[in-house]
């Protein structure tokens, strides 16, 4: 499979073969690599926008793929439709792949959804194809982006021989963002207690990422107080929640910014006070055999502070 960028009108009009297949020049993405990856037997790739050449070949029958807004050209209206207006007739991805039909219509669907922006999950086959993307301070000649684009259909052919890895990943990738945003629900809930008891930190019933979470409340610096005369920002100086996978409970300090060691208030006790069975050297976590011995360390360590 030989991959024109931009050719002249006069070397594309030397091509003597109907197995061309043309699509846009520039950026590609998963979608038209796919749509290509699934005619393995095409001999030439032309990625181009020329109008001229479009029309040449409209009139030689080639398939045309996400460009000229033609039969399967996407672009020619909103939002996804088929998959057939995206990747061209059924008959052609079987020809040559012995996958699963349910499995490739699962992951040719990703693919469309994701292209036609009505999918807010990251896929993981369309992030691969992007990082054959040449980067803007590389090589961005034509022979370089036929090259990079070739890759990207050599990856892709690889994925449709067994796209079964690329669904699991998918699939697991739902799950991470699903669990993301349940753990941003619960994390709001229990700021929104704290909020209400004027706590300067929060109980979570069960462990979940927490971290960005509580810190982007204390950057918006959420004011309490008895009249608007006696307004302090309420912090969440700690977290309270369940060791995962046992009876005990943990302390946790929260930093000022994510991923520093910045920390508003440390852990500043000896294993022992408060019944505490485990005090990190770094003095950012500490663990107790109950929610109460937490919440009693955490309120003298922050009455401490603020005296």
């Amino acid at each position: 499979m030989k991959i024109l960028t931009n050719p002249k009108l006069e070397e594309v009009k030397a091509i003597d073969t109907d197995s061309v297949v043309v699509t846009h020049n520039g950026v590609f993405h998963a979608h038209e690599v796919f749509a290509i990856a699934l005619r393995p037997h095409m001999n030439f790739v032309i990625r181009t926008r020329d109008e001229s050449i479009l029309e040449l070949a409209k009139e030689k029958g080639w398939f045309i793929v996400d460009v000229g807004l033609g039969e399967f050209d996407h672009h020619r209206y909103r939002g996804f439709k088929n998959l057939r207006d995206m990747f061209g007739d059924e008959s052609d991805w079987y020809r040559f792949y012995t996958t699963s039909n349910v499995v490739l219509e699962q992951l040719l669907l990703s693919i469309a959804k994701q292209d036609c922006g009505e999918s807010d999950v990251v896929d993981y086959v369309n992030n691969h194809i992007k990082n054959f993307v040449p980067n803007w301070n590389e090589n961005l000649s034509d022979v370089n982006f036929s090259k990079q684009f070739g890759l990207g259909v050599d990856f892709a052919k690889r994925v449709l021989d067994d796209p079964d890895p690329w669904m699991l990943v998918k699939h697991l990738q739902i799950d991470k963002e699903n669990a993301t945003k349940e753990a941003v629900s619960l994390v709001e809930d229990a700021l929104e207690k704290a909020r209400i008891k004027k706590q300067n930190f929060i109980i979570l019933d069960k462990f979940c990422p927490w971290g960005e979470v509580v810190c982007i409340h204390n950057e918006e610096e959420y004011f309490v107080g008895e009249s608007p005369n006696d307004l302090k920002p309420l912090y969440i100086y700690f977290v309270i929640y369940p060791e995962m996978g046992s009876s005990n409970w943990r302390l946790q300090a929260v930093n000022r910014t994510p991923g520093t060691f910045d920390r508003w208030i440390d852990i500043d006790i000896q294993v022992g006070e408060f019944d505490s069975y485990f005090v990190h050297p770094n003095k950012f976590l500490a663990g107790f055999p109950n929610k109460e011995k937490a919440i009693e360390c955490a309120m003298h360590l922050i009455a401490r502070r603020l005296t």
